[in-house]
Order: structure tokens, then sequence, then C-alpha cells
């Protein structure tokens, strides 16, 4: 079953919405084969939160069926770290090139987001 997982900029924490549609708070997750959802940048919402100091919400997260939540396997040194900032940038990026899929991702308990494309 596909799990959507999230940075919440409330916590500082990740988020996971289970296929029953309720949200637990979790301190790091590994995810594999996963598909990023990026933000609809026409979206008033979106334009609101960006431009115009708007309530934050989630425009962004990522999908995968293959996931671990709490302890992470090791962080190779090949991961590379991938940024998204909701109200600067228009995509999640790795060095500033744009993903949308990734083969393995760490979410960790510090917030980071590591990944191997």
């Amino acid at each position: 079953m596909k799990k959507r997982f999230h940075r919440n900029l409330s916590t500082g924490g990740w988020s996971m919405k289970t296929s029953q549609g309720r949200v637990e708070q979790i301190e790091s997750a590994y995810l594999q084969s996963v598909r990023i959802h990026q933000p609809n940048l026409s979206s008033k919402k979106v334009q609101l939160t960006r431009y115009q100091g708007g309530k934050r919400s989630v425009f962004a997260w990522f999908w995968s069926n293959r996931y671990q939540v709490g302890s992470l396997p090791p962080i190779p040194q090949s991961a590379q770290r991938v940024r998204y900032n909701p109200r600067v940038d228009d995509w999640f990026h790795i060095n500033g090139s744009r993903v949308d899929r990734l083969s393995q991702v760490w979410l960790t308990p510090s917030g980071e987001c590591w990944a191997i494309q």
C-alpha cells in the first residue's frame, strides 16, 4: 500500500499519511522506489504561502509502497542531499537539478533528506 511522506514544517519532524487517512508523526524513514509529488505553482494556496505569508501547508511529498519507519539502514557515501523549501524552491532538487523519482531515500531524525537517484 502506497504511503505519503512529507516534512512537517510546524514540528520540524516527518509525517506519514496512512491508508486510513490518518497522519502519523515519525522520527525517520527509509523509502525505496519513490515518486515525488511536486507543488502546483499556479495554485492560489501555493501563491499565498510563497509570496504573501499565508498559512503554511504541504504542497509536495514522497510516495512509496516500499518503506521502513524507524531505524535507518546506513546512508551510503554516494547518497546526495535532497532539498526543498516551499517558500523559495519550485521543486525538490539535488544540487539545483529537479528530481521527480528516486530509487532510495533516507528521511533522517535531524530533518535531512538523502537519496540515490
